[in-house]
């Protein structure tokens, strides 16, 4: 694996069907490229922006759909490569709790 950067949890609030709020904490780690040279750390605050700006979209149903959870990871890298972290590989969700 190539380098990898932990970002902060987030917490969230999600609806289900029934309009109810369901606090969530998920935390992600991003893998980048090994070989890369590019600099991640500017990136930072513009990946936990987008990460939670797409986490705060989702509902509960969707979150706790154990289909969902590959998807999920797929959505959160094309978001970190879609403000600029190229050299992202993979998003590791390293914890959740939802209730």
């Amino acid at each position: 694996p190539g380098p990898t950067v932990a970002l902060d949890p987030f917490l969230v609030t999600l609806p289900d069907a029934n309009h109810k709020s369901h606090p969530m904490k998920m935390t992600v780690a991003i893998e980048f490229d090994p070989t890369s040279h590019e600099d991640y750390k500017p990136y930072i605050p513009r990946l936990r922006d987008a990460l939670l700006v797409h986490v705060r979209g989702l509902t509960y149903e969707q979150v706790i759909d154990s289909q969902h959870g590959e998807k999920l990871r797929t959505e959160l890298l094309e978001r970190c490569k879609h403000v600029g972290a190229s050299a992202a590989e993979k998003v590791l969700i390293t914890d959740f709790v939802i209730q």
